[in-house]
């Protein structure tokens, strides 16, 4: 699988976990906010790594 399909698979994954969330009740919902804080920050790492550019070297700036 390319990480196009991966990423795409996972924001389905996110948006049916916050719809999950928004429907829970106050004891669980922590839990389920807790879920979906750990794989957003995931989701948002895999993202920069794939599609943000690397920090810069010295030699590149004139």
């Amino acid at each position: 699988m390319d990480v196009y399909s991966v990423l795409k698979n996972d924001h389905d994954r996110i948006r049916s976990m916050f719809s999950e969330f928004m429907e829970k009740k106050e004891q669980s919902g922590m839990e389920m906010f807790s879920q979906l804080k750990n794989r957003l920050d995931a989701h948002m790492k895999a993202e920069e790594s794939f599609f943000l550019p690397g920090p810069r070297t010295g030699a590149e700036h004139p």
